[in-house]
């Protein structure tokens, strides 16, 4: 299994702030897009139902003619969109890994602001949670499963439930965005895992000058070990 401590980046990406600024390169938005489409994947949009007349969009990739493990919702961060390099990455890991996928964006996110007349801020996590909730409605047969990065990672955090669930969270410990010593105070239940890792910047994690992330493989093979324990 994966952990914090195999993410080795090459010298000349130890630099956190070259992490963060490549991770959100257009180099690697290509690649992304290539990685998903690599997958012979189609995808649809979706229009999800975020409670009190709110309406956030989804993009649902899949495979046809498969039966998925489950179905996996990620969610991006800050600014961040369902189009940003590592939720198209992870999506893509994740379906080779059997899932379909949700990539939601959130209000005002991806040229979405027609949708709804009010503005977004991070506290607006009740729309996440019932667009959470439309999308197990719709696929009540799969078991749902949640990632997200930055922002996107606080809010599959607030989506758990008092963390009620099993948790795993991968923190760099150059994150030029997050400060590390806000983690110092953490006090987690025994289901719930932080891994950290002396690098990779803020939403980064490169592993490579094509672009590709080490957090996208961590991601999925963290959910597919959770498709296979049982409940």
């Amino acid at each position: 299994m994966l952990t914090a401590a195999d993410y080795h980046p090459p010298r000349w990406l130890r630099n956190p702030h070259l992490q963060s600024m490549l991770s959100s390169s257009r180099m690697r938005m290509q690649r992304g897009l290539v990685l998903l489409a690599a997958t012979g994947a189609h995808t649809d949009e979706l229009i999800l139902d975020g409670g009190e007349g709110v309406r956030l969009q989804g993009w649902h990739s899949y495979l046809q003619g498969r039966q998925p493990v489950g179905m996996a919702l990620l969610l991006h961060g800050w600014e961040g969109s369902a189009e940003s390099s590592y939720m198209r990455m992870t999506a893509a890991r994740l379906l080779e890994e059997g899932y379909d996928v949700v990539r939601l964006n959130f209000r005002d996110h991806g040229n979405t602001h027609h949708l709804n007349p009010g503005i977004f801020h991070s506290n607006r996590i009740d729309e996440v949670v019932h667009a959470a909730g439309d999308i197990a409605r719709r696929w009540p047969e799969l078991p749902l499963v949640a990632a997200g990065y930055s922002l996107g990672g606080n809010f599959v955090l607030r989506l758990l439930a008092g963390l009620q669930v099993p948790a795993d969270i991968l923190m760099a410990q150059d994150d030029p965005v997050i400060p590390f010593a806000t983690f110092n105070g953490w006090r987690l239940p025994a289901h719930a895992h932080l891994e950290i890792a002396p690098w990779g910047g803020h939403c980064g994690f490169l592993e490579n000058w094509r672009g590709d992330g080490f957090s996208e493989r961590w991601v999925a093979q963290r959910l597919r070990i959770e498709a296979n324990t049982p409940a």
